[in-house]
């Protein structure tokens, strides 16, 4: 008898296919939302490079990227793409 969330071998259910892909357009958002402050933040940098600004738009550049790459990475875990697809389709 199969209790909670395993399926009939044991295997567990918790990232069903239903739940995964109900994540995907909250990846894509913070996703686009990140690229958005990355683009600008660094377009005001090399705008006004005043050094007084420099730690604070060194840290916001730096929290951006890490969700850019964070949130890239969580949409394809959701969308089931291998990780070496891209390295195979930028070489052809």
């Amino acid at each position: 008898m199969s209790h909670g969330a395993h399926g009939t071998n044991g295997v567990s259910l918790f990232f069903s296919n239903s739940h995964t892909m109900e994540r995907l357009p909250y990846y894509h958002l913070l996703h686009l939302f990140s690229l958005f402050v990355l683009t600008a933040h660094t377009f005001m940098a090399f705008g006004n490079p005043d050094p007084a600004n420099r730690k604070r738009t060194m840290m916001i550049t730096g929290i951006a990227s890490l969700l850019v790459l964070i949130s890239g990475f969580g949409m394809l875990t959701v969308l089931k793409i291998p990780f070496a697809t891209g390295c195979m389709l930028g070489d052809s």
